[in-house]
């Protein structure tokens, strides 16, 4: 039984843990989104300027399209640099991880009348228990 208080105590603690990462990256979320409006807002003072500039020497139309043009170009850039690469590691973790779950399902354990599978259920039924009583 003290086991799973001890298991009870580690759920609770991992939870606590989980909650506080999340308000932390709910916080740097909004702080992202206020320095991206920000830049965004400075971009579009560059376009402006480069407006301004390029009609006084070449007239409206030439700035206009001289603009589009190079917003084109970073266009093509950045979903170049986007393009998403295979990464192996990431990879081998989900090989590893099928591997890992096609011998257990193939393991005797899953026979439901087995202790080990019966000591499980309760151990599981009692974090679960622990976790959701809130």
């Amino acid at each position: 039984m003290r086991s799973l208080r001890l298991l009870g105590a580690a759920a609770e603690a991992e939870s606590l843990r989980l909650r506080r990462q999340a308000v932390l990256a709910a916080r740097q979320s909004a702080w992202y989104a206020v320095a991206g409006a920000f830049g965004l807002a400075a971009v579009a003072m560059l376009h402006v300027a480069g407006w301004i500039a390029l009609d006084r020497a070449q007239g409206p139309l030439v700035a206009s399209l001289v603009l589009a043009g190079v917003d084109l170009v970073i266009m093509v850039a950045v979903l170049l640099l986007a393009k998403p690469k295979p990464d192996p590691v990431s990879q081998a973790a989900l090989l590893l991880r099928e591997r890992s779950m096609a011998e257990f399902h193939a393991s005797p354990l899953l026979d439901f009348r087995s202790p080990a599978m019966a000591a499980g259920m309760a151990v599981a039924e009692t974090i679960a228990r622990t976790i959701f009583r809130r």
